[in-house]
């Protein structure tokens, strides 16, 4: 939930310490949002004439959440403008919000990239006041239920929360062939030499094509460059000094580099289907 210094603010603040605040939210983006009300509220609409301002980028599930907001404003009483921009579009326009201290959004999707810095700055509300009320956040209702590893990252330094995730990524090797690889006389990879390997063992067998990666090279080189024992910072949150030219980083970059080159090439094993 964005921070605001408006007089409007103020009057939504109360309305979600009166029992409706909780939470919604994404690593590749999270959002605080209000839950829907309890069923007494809804049939004495007790915040009509409020109007609280959402925005997130556009994708499939903030689509899909926008299906919910007549039966919450039917329910409460509350008006909602949601915006869903383009995913750049949205970026830009909410830095330049928050870093300029405005009150136009009530509740902000905290953008992945933009996690450490939005957080950092204080400029999204704790949840744990909230998260702790059993006024305010239903018992059934358990942010245990979340995958640790993607909480975190909208975690303060002091380990409060700040946004739930909607949406989470990970890199994993995958096989849609195990089979082809038994044949082959392996099994699935544990190293990166390993996995070269099995890809020469099974491309273009059956039909199959094997790769090193998709063609997101940018986001899917940090599972590389962890992957080979190299890092971005040297101890974040706390020290943030760029640690890429280490020997680990340099040998990410290096494998990466190779491989993808051949798959834009279309050369060799390590072909994207």
């Amino acid at each position: 939930m964005a921070k605001t210094n408006s007089t409007r603010s103020l009057t939504r603040r109360t309305f979600l310490k009166r029992g409706l605040a909780a939470v919604g939210a994404g690593t590749a983006g999270a959002m605080a949002a209000p839950r829907r009300a309890p069923a007494q509220v809804g049939r004495t609409k007790p915040f009509a004439g409020t109007t609280i301002n959402v925005a997130c980028w556009s994708s499939p599930f903030p689509k899909w959440l926008a299906d919910y907001i007549p039966e919450f404003e039917q329910n409460t009483g509350i008006k909602v403008n949601y915006e869903t921009p383009a995913f750049p579009v949205y970026n830009q326009r909410t830095d330049l919000e928050l870093s300029t201290k405005g009150s136009a959004y009530d509740v902000l999707n905290i953008t992945f990239i933009y996690a450490g810095r939005w957080i950092g700055a204080g400029w999204f509300t704790p949840l744990d006041e909230f998260l702790k009320d059993p006024n305010r956040t239903p018992p059934d209702w358990n942010p245990g239920d979340f995958l640790p590893g993607a909480v975190a990252p909208l975690k303060d330094k002091n380990g409060i929360i700040h946004g739930f995730p909607w949406v989470a990524d990970c890199w994993m090797a995958a096989a849609g062939r195990h089979d082809i690889i038994q044949k082959a006389g392996f099994k699935m990879p544990d190293t990166f030499d390993e996995l070269l390997q099995v890809l020469k063992a099974v491309h273009n067998k059956e039909g199959v094509k094997g790769f090193v990666t998709e063609n997101h090279y940018g986001a899917s080189w940090i599972s590389y460059l962890q992957g080979f024992g190299g890092n971005i910072f040297r101890n974040p949150p706390e020290d943030l000094m760029p640690v890429l030219n280490t020997p680990e980083a340099i040998e990410a970059a290096e494998y990466l580099r190779e491989h993808s080159t051949q798959l834009r090439a279309g050369r060799g094993p390590l072909l994207l289907v």
